[in-house]
């Protein structure tokens, strides 16, 4: 292998790479990357076995090959060469890295050892917009759980529906849903980890080149359990968690008696700043509705107390119900809606946050009971 690249390029593409390379490597072969000329251009890889990437940077080739080297050792190199023309070339058993003033060779592990990674076939299972991906996956992907005891949680459900299909997530404690009304050839219901959903809208959003017209491809490889994410110039592909996803829909009210709504961001100002005072309080913040307006309140002996208005429409009776405050902030912080609505049916029942002219979304947060 005999190639050149711009060390701007080399140097984003190795970045990337590393953050599919586990912390503590099974086999040596998996602290390393590959790299390989593949159809006149370079591809790098990486895999920690659950989750890999492959990506492909525009180079000159003057001779085809591939091979696998230490992939931070290499990266940290890359990133203190200057802005200029980055030579790579096998010569025996060493990958030769040579720039305008600076020479280097690096030990290599054959190709052949390194695990396959599933490629993206021929015909995607499902085809959608890139930022409408995105925006679901920050509205869906922070609800899912953290706790590697219950690996169904610390997934995101894709699941297929009868017009459409939609994402959730849900750690127990709150629960995320996001419908689309788009087709899909997707064989069922998948089980994603959400760290890798998260990966992927930022590896996304890395791309300043992307336009909001970009297209993300989605796969399915039933054989090896995989599924696979199709970025322009990316490809990621994880296992999917086997096991058996709650039955989220037994917890959603079918009904509620108090229904109001709020600007978001006059919301979000009041939880920030009740939060600062509930810190100390398990972390629980009030919410009175009572005569069209919305009050947020929080007190610690230690810290003090406050409370703050917040104009509403309200349909039903008043109602007082707690919650944690960091689940607020989450929903919050991760919708663009201007007006949201909080749907009720008691202090002891979940809370169901809607967006106002957005029926896709529903962000259920059960509520924390409060000594009388």
């Amino acid at each position: 292998m005999k190639v050149s690249v711009l060390q701007e390029n080399l140097n984003q593409g190795l970045t990337t790479a590393l953050r599919f390379i586990s912390t503590r490597p099974q086999l040596p072969v998996l602290a390393n990357c590959l790299l390989a000329v593949d159809k006149g251009r370079l591809k790098i890889s990486t895999t920690n076995l659950e989750a890999g990437i492959s990506l492909w940077l525009g180079a000159k080739i003057e001779k085809e090959g591939q091979t696998t080297v230490l992939a931070k050792t290499l990266a940290e190199y890359v990133a203190c060469l200057p802005a200029d023309r980055v030579d790579l070339e096998i010569i025996e058993s060493n990958l030769r890295v040579a720039s305008a003033s600076t020479l280097a060779t690096f030990p290599t592990i054959a190709a052949a050892e390194f695990p396959k990674i599933a490629a993206f076939p021929a015909k995607a299972d499902l085809q959608l917009s890139l930022a409408a991906f995105s925006q679901a996956v920050s509205e869906v992907a922070f609800s899912a759980g953290q706790d590697e005891g219950r690996p169904v949680l610390t997934g995101v459900l894709l699941k297929k529906e009868e017009k459409g299909f939609s994402l959730v997530g849900t750690d127990g404690y709150r629960l995320s849903v996001k419908n689309f009304s788009l087709d899909s050839g997707l064989p069922g219901d998948l089980i994603i980890p959400a760290r890798v959903l998260s990966e992927a809208v930022r590896l996304k959003g890395e791309k300043s080149e992307e336009k909001e017209g970009g297209i993300l491809g989605v796969a399915v490889t039933q054989e090896e359990n995989q599924v696979i994410f199709a970025l322009p110039e990316i490809e990621l592909s994880c296992r999917l968690i086997e096991g058996s996803f709650p039955d989220y829909e037994k917890i959603i009210p079918k009904e509620e008696t108090t229904k109001i709504i709020f600007d978001r961001e006059e919301f979000l100002r009041a939880v920030r700043l009740a939060s600062i005072f509930a810190r100390e309080s398990a972390n629980i913040v009030k919410l009175k509705i009572e005569e069209q307006k919305l009050k947020i309140s929080a007190n610690s002996p230690q810290v003090g107390e406050n409370e703050s208005t917040v104009a509403i429409k309200q349909e039903g009776e008043d109602q007082e119900i707690a919650f944690n405050f960091r689940f607020l902030l989450d929903f919050l912080n991760n919708t663009i809606s201007q007006e949201v609505s909080l749907g009720m049916t008691g202090p002891l029942n979940p809370g169901v946050f809607r967006l106002v002219g957005d029926n896709s979304l529903l962000h259920l947060v059960m509520p924390v009971r409060l000594q009388s």
